[in-house]
């Protein structure tokens, strides 16, 4: 259930949201660049990526999920090991009582999906997501961000060094970035922070 690009062509030029002359150009371009043309109409800024993925997802009768703008919860990290996440391009992007929320962009790996739900004991809903939802997704992994932050901590109750403080506010600054915080708590206690 992918979609190739003569498919996407028809598609946008049909929607009305790219020109014929403007698609054959990025055509060329994402050829010489040796980019998916699917990852480089958004880049290039021809078309919103959530746009271009709602037509797509329309299209192929599917639903859709803007990962650019989706909290991606950390019970869904867990379900899927990261590289497992990366190769499949897929994502568990929400969790309930009875269903877990999957998101990606090969809709046409149907064993791939129900092994997900057999593996979890739960009902999958899949939605199609675009290549760069995905990789927006895929940087909720932060695998070796827990022994970053013990090994600087480990160093800095054996030395305090400023760089090693400025290497930890630097990886909290970023964690909290890559998951959209709004705000950052540190809290002084009598014996610790």
């Amino acid at each position: 259930m992918t979609i190739d690009a003569a498919q996407l062509k028809l598609l946008l030029i049909g929607s009305n949201v790219i020109s014929s002359d403007k698609f054959i150009a990025a055509e060329k371009e994402a050829l010489a660049k040796n980019i998916p043309l699917e990852e480089y109409l958004p880049s290039s800024g021809l078309i919103d990526d959530a746009q271009m993925g709602q037509i797509i997802a329309n299209y192929l009768k599917v639903n859709f999920i803007d990962l650019n703008k989706e909290k991606v919860m950390d019970a869904g990290l867990a379900v899927l090991p990261e590289a497992v996440a990366s190769a499949q391009q897929a994502i568990v992007f929400h969790e309930d009582a009875t269903t877990i929320h999957l998101a990606t962009r090969h809709l046409e790996k149907i064993s791939f999906i129900k092994l997900v739900g057999k593996k979890i004991g739960k009902t999958v809903k899949a939605y199609y997501a675009t290549p760069r939802g995905i990789a927006e997704a895929l940087r909720f992994y932060k695998s070796d961000f827990v022994l970053k932050i013990k090994g600087l901590v480990d160093e800095l109750q054996q030395h305090i060094h400023p760089e090693n403080i400025i290497k930890l506010v630097d990886l909290l600054l970023e964690y909290a970035n890559d998951n959209r915080a709004s705000d950052i708590h540190i809290e002084p206690l009598e014996n610790e922070v």
